[in-house]
């Protein structure tokens, strides 16, 4: 004589008013005696079947079930955090991505990588600036806060201007201002012991 249940019992499926074997290596299904909702020992869930192990890629185990890594991931740490992506995308931030965010432009072993902390924007590797964050100043390919030594800081631009090619500008300026203040010296003195007639022209030999 038939039994009755509530729920059927394991191996078995609601069909029609009866209870159905389901088809091992399910140990319970649903809709179908091969649409597995668990399956028994040694085996793993993947989707609706039952399997000995996950696929190599793209699946990770949790609690005797094979869960979907996120899209276009090889293998992740979760459902939602991806550690490494397929061949044409970049790993950014747990995702997969065809492009990097300007916030991390740098690729390195397909992951976006972000810029060091003292560069405002880079290129071809994180330490390779192009332009540096606030008080730092571009030396070459680098940002510092103390330019080395025979560079000064120049704060109006923000970079490590050479010491010598400072001077090579400034050097004619400083003569030329030397000459002036050699001359005015010189008028000054010959006013002191002349008239001005005499002096302009005292001045105007001397020249």
């Amino acid at each position: 004589m038939g039994k009755c249940y509530a729920t059927c019992p394991t191996l078995t499926y609601p069909y029609q008013g009866n209870c159905t074997t389901c088809v091992s290596p399910c140990a319970t299904c649903l809709n179908g005696a091969f649409s597995c909702s668990t399956c028994i020992t040694n085996y793993l869930l993947l989707n609706t079947t039952c399997v000995l192990s996950c696929p190599s890629s793209g699946y990770i185990l949790v609690n005797s079930s094979c869960i979907a890594c996120p899209s276009n991931c090889v293998s992740c740490s979760s459902s939602s955090s991806c550690n490494a992506c397929d061949g044409a995308y970049y790993l950014s931030q747990g995702s997969c991505v065809t492009a990097c965010p300007s916030t991390s432009p740098i690729i390195v072993n397909s992951e976006c990588t972000a810029c060091g902390p003292e560069c405002a924007t880079c290129a071809e590797s994180p330490s390779n600036c192009l332009t540096c964050t606030l008080f730092y100043f571009k030396y070459s390919y680098t940002c510092v806060q103390t330019c080395p030594l025979s560079y000064y800081s120049n704060e109006l631009t923000y970079t490590c201007e050479s010491g010598l090619s400072s001077k090579i500008v400034y050097f004619p300026i400083l003569i030329t201002y030397m000459v002036i203040i050699g001359l005015l010296v010189v008028i000054r003195l010959i006013a002191t012991h002349t008239s001005l007639p005499t002096s302009i022209a005292a001045f105007s030999g001397w020249i």
